[in-house]
């Protein structure tokens, strides 16, 4: 007998040690929620039924490398140089993309990218509408907040550009309508989500031959700004 009440001591012990566990825990969230800024709120705390609305600039220089070789950071620069604007539409967390792409912690985005290429054929401008998934939980976000992202579209050029004219110096079959690829890091304060610092990969090509295009495809680096309307 003396066992057993010294058994449920113990066990109501661990129970009311948990319960304050719990409680604490419950009180650092609201806290944590309390001391988010109206911009965090508005960016990882969205009402069901409402999308992110951002809009994206940035400058970026055309490479003579390869895409494999830029994603290794061995980069070659080229004789290029792009100047594109760029708007995105993050999808509400009760659309069925969103909530599928939410089982691998991603945002499932919509964008329309407008691209002025300064090319040393001549002016020429790009059409670039895509997708793309973002993964936005980083451990390190309460100090740096920080995303990447994979985009997947096409891109018709009002001229193919030189790079795409051109494989190891020998003259090639390029063509105006391609496949559009984009890699894309950004940073920005924990504070202030809304506003980012973004690195962007920006990549045309036939993807083997696919749009009837036997280049290697272009690949331009940049830097630019990215603000969500919160």
């Amino acid at each position: 007998m003396r066992m057993t009440r010294i058994n449920l001591l113990v066990i109501l012990s661990i129970l009311l040690s948990l319960n304050s566990r719990l409680v604490c825990a419950s009180a650092d969230a609201t806290a944590t929620a309390d001391t988010m800024s109206p911009q965090q709120r508005r960016v990882y705390q969205p009402q069901p039924d409402q999308g992110l609305l951002g809009i994206a600039v940035y400058y970026s220089k055309m490479t003579s490398s390869l895409l494999n070789e830029v994603l290794r950071f061995n980069i070659e620069r080229g004789r290029a140089n792009l100047y594109s604007g760029e708007i995105s539409y993050r999808l509400s967390p009760q659309n069925p993309l969103s909530q599928f792409f939410d089982q691998f912690r991603a945002k499932f985005e919509v964008n329309g990218n407008v691209t002025y290429q300064n090319d040393p054929i001549g002016t020429i401008y790009e059409v670039n509408p895509y997708i793309d998934v973002r993964w936005i939980n980083f451990p390190w976000n309460h100090f740096l907040t920080t995303t990447f992202a994979i985009g997947e579209g096409v891109s018709y050029a009002s001229a193919i550009p030189w790079r795409e004219q051109r494989d190891m110096g020998k003259q090639i079959n390029g063509r105006r309508f391609e496949n559009y690829l984009s890699f894309e890091a950004t940073l920005s304060l924990p504070k202030r989500p809304d506003w980012q610092l973004l690195y962007r990969i920006h990549h045309r090509s036939g993807v083997f031959g696919m749009y009837d295009s036997s280049n290697s495809g272009s690949t331009a680096v940049g830097v630019g700004i990215r603000h969500y309307f919160t």
